[in-house]
């Protein structure tokens, strides 16, 4: 029997400042929205959002903070609001378009916008603004665009706000902006009615702001600390940009777990970094008068790895910070030995930034139910404390001022003046490293050590010195696609250091489209066989760089199909026999490739088994992963993926959180073994699950199989007749030439003094009677689409 291990995240509640100046992304330019140039005399269609019910949203936030879950300063309205469905268009003298759309929150302190699509031609432009035309976010342009197209804006003050876009008259129609989610913010100290929706300057008065004096020596561990905006940027963390052996500047970035626990993968995509939070007149303790900047952000980022245990979360940004953010990337120490005195840094209540010390040797310990020695117990904070809104942020040890640890929980908080002596419990980047499970995406280790040199420690890295860029990008030079008729897609992803400001590709053969591309991100299509060549030039303000790298494309002459079966059928507990179900493929042209998408709702992953049999093959695609590595295999939920030979993950060393496997995955016995089978026939998926305690349920599945047509091509002679009823061969016939394609249902005789002979290249369906006549010569090589295996006759 399984023994569970239930684990407990701290309740870090997250309040919001209310004087906001700015919010914005990374602005690539200067300048100011032209609406306001050409004075544009019409109003802008309105929006009216609904009213907030403050009642029930206090209850709700009371209910959070009983559930441990992270405290929210905003309510999401779902909306779909676009350039065609909503808004006003303006036309300008010259031909130039702007569309505006104003947005009304009643009685909102703070609107911050979220976006299912933004995508823009050159020369277009994105600003957002209050109704008062100050503190404008924007101009945001093709250069900030992300891959999966998506984006955020951030705040802006008071109920009203405008959204402007503009579009040059060259390239209208071109762009794609989509509004789907409205941040209504709902808390602020000018709240005075309740003191529950009080938040900016509410963080205790025991605290210390980071430019203090008690924070000299610490100004480059202070730039690498930045504030969260999670959950469709409505709730709060904080974390830290952390270097690794590469000492490359990647821009990997440091929090806790549980606050990206609950977030889907667009979530964390969308979700806001803001550096340098930091109030220009501190406090030293106490409230400070000044807010700090709040212009210095990246939107976006990807979970790569976490873990419940050590409650880490890994991200890696969608871009680096702006080199003007002069940010810092924190380095860290892994060893096993208690640090003599700490620091951390951290936005408590998501005020500005603050720094706490301890000077005791810290302790071994745990957190929320987590096994013994995962974490860092801070005693006692002997200057300034944590507070909801810090969690996630890092602890450095005192002598190195490397980070050992992020912040999960305690009981830590101010009384008055001072702390009110509880401890605190930060996740151990030692446990971290390797210790959370096999998988890679549950480990440090892969991504902050990618020399694989084993290294205990690693220094910081200030990376804000101003370089030229150097390109690069994925895939690697000479990779090779194959496709079936029609072509394919290929994504390029730019890999180019030095924070390029702007990219510039061209593309050449295989039939490639489009040619050029200002994106950072491009994907084109290929449509032949060839060579494809794709050359980016990458520029930032200190120089230029150019890359040209080169992909075989191969265009087969083959068919994908896909062949689906929702059975929903419950796979029984601890039952080795499990279930199966069958998919009748109809196609019976020999199998290229096969791919299995699977969808299981289950508890435990660990405990299953899948095969998968076709015509007497049978594969284990997945075998109870994780076991025997960890005592009971993946202790995670739920399958959602592809195994595919050519996936980027092994399925038997993947378990994440959220669903245990995802994506593309390698299965445990490659499907490669179906290669050459006709596709025709019964498939048969049978579950299993091998331990006791959980149950699940086989949702769905599909079998995505490529094949190789048998017929493919267009025959140059079909169904010949003759006037014997014979398809026949006239003496002095010497060869049929190469390429040739003959099909036919009639019988077939070669007659006497007839010599033929079919190469390897040419094609043959005799379908009827076959006769060679003595005296006839007949030689082929015959390689059988239909004909079985090869030989000479």
């Amino acid at each position: 029997m399984k023994s569970r291990i239930f684990k407990v995240c701290a309740f870090l509640a997250i309040l919001i400042f209310a004087d906001i100046s700015l919010l914005g992304q990374a602005v690539y330019k200067q300048g100011s929205p032209p609406s306001m140039k050409t004075k544009l005399v019409d109003a802008p269609a309105t929006v009216e959002l609904p009213p907030l019910d403050y009642t029930r949203l206090i209850a709700e936030d009371q209910k959070d903070k009983e559930s441990n879950e992270l405290f929210r300063f905003g309510y999401v309205h779902v909306v779909n609001y676009d350039l065609s469905n909503s808004g006003t268009w303006s036309t300008l003298d010259n031909g130039d378009r702007i569309w505006r759309l104003r947005i009304y929150a009643p009685e909102a302190q703070t609107i911050n916008i979220n976006y299912s699509q933004f995508s823009i031609p050159t020369g277009a432009e994105l600003y957002v603004y209050p109704e008062s035309q100050t503190n404008i976010l924007g101009p945001f342009t093709i250069q900030n665009e992300k891959s999966n197209n998506r984006f955020a804006t951030g705040f802006t003050k008071g109920e009203y706000c405008i959204v402007e876009y503009y579009e040059p008259l060259a390239d209208q129609g071109e762009g794609n902006i989509v509004i789907d989610g409205i941040v209504h913010g709902y808390r602020s100290v000018r709240n005075e009615v309740n003191s529950a929706l009080r938040a900016f300057q509410d963080s205790g008065q025991c605290n210390n702001d980071v430019n203090c004096t008690i924070g000299n020596g610490w100004e480059d561990q202070i730039k690498s600390v930045g504030l969260i905006l999670t959950a469709n940027n409505s709730r709060f963390c904080t974390g830290a940009l952390i270097n690794n052996t590469g000492d490359d500047c990647n821009s990997y970035f440091l929090s806790a777990n549980h606050c990206f626990a609950n977030d889907n993968p667009g979530d964390v995509l969308n979700d806001i970094f803001m550096f340098n939070y930091n109030s220009p007149t501190p406090a030293c303790p106490g409230i400070p008068t000044g807010d700090g900047p709040t212009n210095q952000t990246v939107q976006g980022a990807t979970v790569i790895a976490k873990a419940v245990d050590s409650d880490f979360c890994l991200l890696e940004l969608t871009a680096n910070p702006l080199n003007f953010y002069d940010v810092y990337y924190s380095g860290w120490d892994r060893t096993a030995g208690a640090s003599a005195g700490a620091a951390g840094i951290h936005h408590p209540s998501g005020d500005v930034k603050k720094i706490s010390f301890e000077n005791a040797t810290l302790q071994s310990g745990s957190f929320g139910g987590s096994p013994a020695g995962t974490h860092w117990v801070v005693p006692n904070w002997d200057q300034g404390t944590t507070e909801p809104g810090s969690s996630g942020s890092p602890l450095f040890d005192m002598a190195n001022q490397r980070i050992i640890g992020q912040l999960h929980g305690g009981g830590a908080a101010c009384n008055g003046n001072t702390n009110n002596g509880a401890s605190d419990s930060y996740g151990k980047i030692n446990y971290s490293w390797d210790q959370n499970g096999n998988a890679n995406t549950a480990q440090l280790s892969s991504f902050l050590d990618p020399l694989g040199n084993g290294a205990m420690v690693m220094n910081g890295n200030d990376c804000s010195t101003p370089v030229p860029p150097v390109a690069a990008f994925d895939p690697a030079d000479g990779s090779g696609f194959t496709y079936c008729s029609g072509g394919g897609a290929i994504a390029l992803e730019d890999a180019s250091t030095g924070s390029p400001m702007s990219w510039s590709w061209t593309f050449s053969g295989a039939g490639v489209s489009p040619t050029s591309s200002t994106s950072i991100d491009p994907v084109v299509t290929v449509s032949s066989t060839g060579t494809l060549t794709a050359t980016l030039v990458v520029t930032n303000a200190q120089g230029t760089d150019m890359l040209t790298q080169t992909y075989p494309v191969t265009i087969d002459n083959c068919t994908m199909t896909s062949d689906c079966d929702t059975p929903a059928l419950a796979i029984p507990d601890d039952n080795a026999t499990g279930i199966s179900t069958t998919i009748t493929v109809a196609n019976n042209d020999p199998i290229q490739d096969l791919n299995i998408d699977i969808d299981i709702s289950h508890t435990y992953v660990g405990d299953l088994i899948i095969t998968i049999e076709h015509l007497g093959v049978t594969a284990t695609i997945l075998d109870r992963p994780g076991v025997p590595a960890s005592n009971f295999g993946c202790g995670e939920n739920n399958i959602t993926a592809i195994f595919d030979d050519e996936g980027t993950a092994a399925a038997e060393t993947t378990c994440n959180t959220g669903t245990a496997i995802s994506g593309n995955v390698i299965p445990n016995q490659l499907l490669s073994a179906f290669d050459g089978q006709s596709a025709a026939g019964v498939w048969t998926i049978t579950v299993s699950d091998n331990a006791g305690q959980d149950t699940g349920t086989l949702n769905s599945w599909c079998l995505d199989i490529t094949t190789v047509s048998s017929n493919s091509g267009t025959p140059c002679f079909s169904l010949l007749d003759h006037s014997n009823g014979l398809m026949q061969t006239e003496i002095g016939v010497a060869d049929y030439e190469s390429g040739d394609w003959i099909i036919t249902t009639l019988p077939t005789s070669i007659e006497p003094g007839a010599s033929v002979d079919y190469d390897a290249v040419d094609f043959i369906e005799l379908n009827g009677d076959f006769e060679v006549k003595l005296g006839a010569v007949f030689e082929a090589f015959i390689d059988g689409c239909n004909n079985g295996g090869g030989g000479n006759n």
